[in-house]
């Protein structure tokens, strides 16, 4: 048994796209060789389970995780956008874990809840089944 990412892409039209590891790995790390000209200016939907597998047959989805991959006008994946939505999330959840940040009380500060927001998506109940589908098919 062992364990395996798989990424997906959801169009507006909610059809599910595949998008291979390697394919996904190049896109986030070397944007400038790596471009999806289809997608430029678009904000993609993605969908990224961690299945537990057997061989080639899926178990079970261990984790899901809904977010928002951004292209820039060239089809590159803005990564400086996507980063500083990553980590608004991330200081969103410590924040959650360690208590609220010390401001003054009449300040209430939602940039990191914005920027956060716009880097995170949740399906539907039809369209998270679909996706688990495709999953285990």
């Amino acid at each position: 048994m062992g364990m395996s990412c798989r990424r997906y892409f959801v169009d507006h039209e909610e059809r599910v796209i595949r998008i291979g590891n390697t394919t996904f790995e190049g896109l986030m790390r070397d944007p400038v060789l790596h471009t999806m000209p289809s997608l430029a200016g678009q904000r993609v939907r993605v969908a990224e389970l961690i299945l537990e597998v057997n061989g080639r047959t899926v178990l079970q989805v261990v984790r899901r995780v809904y977010f928002v991959l951004p292209f820039d006008v060239d089809g590159r994946v803005d990564t400086e956008r996507f980063e500083r939505q990553q980590r608004a999330f991330a200081g969103l959840a410590l924040e959650g874990l360690l208590g609220e940040a010390r401001r003054p009380a009449a300040v209430l500060d939602a940039t990191e809840r914005f920027v956060a927001q716009g880097g995170r998506w949740r399906p539907t109940r039809a369209l998270a089944e679909k996706i688990d589908g495709i999953a285990f098919a």
